[in-house]
């Protein structure tokens, strides 16, 4: 009878962890995607540039760079996670600071123009608790 309750609360561990797992890498992926669809969009390259990492080495791509499809990596990097690993979010290119936080542009003549930033990045991050809830509710929907 006790091997019957210590099996019934493994499994009930074991499904809890993979429950978590994948609420985890739902919320991380819709986050990349609100990210993608919430920053400036002329080219689409800047969108290209947000990229999930499973470390902070995200590096800065150069002035011209044109990214790809990055969805093909966030795949390869939700893939490999496992509970407790950190995911990093990056924007890549050279210019996504400027859009985001804005800046100060010179004409040719001297004059200075203030250029705001979107802050398009910082206010979908804010978002991480509801994603991850709303994962949950998903998750919670799928298994009953």
């Amino acid at each position: 009878m006790a091997g019957d309750f210590e099996k019934a609360v493994q499994q009930w561990i074991e499904r809890a962890k993979a429950d978590s797992l994948d609420i985890f890498k739902d919320a991380t992926r819709t986050l990349a995607e609100e990210v993608r669809q919430a920053v400036p969009r002329d080219t689409g390259n800047l969108a290209n540039s947000v990229v999930l990492s499973p470390d902070r080495n995200i590096t800065k791509g150069a002035n011209d760079e044109q990214f790809p499809d990055p969805r093909p990596n966030d795949e390869a990097v939700l893939g490999n996670v496992e509970l407790g690993d950190k995911i990093a979010l990056g924007v890549r290119a050279a210019y996504a600071a400027r859009r985001e936080f804005g800046y100060i542009s010179t004409s040719s003549d001297g004059t200075h123009k203030n250029i705001p930033g979107t802050h398009a990045v910082t206010a979908t991050m804010s978002k991480w608790k509801g994603l991850v809830r709303r994962a949950a509710q998903k998750r919670n929907r799928a298994v009953r």
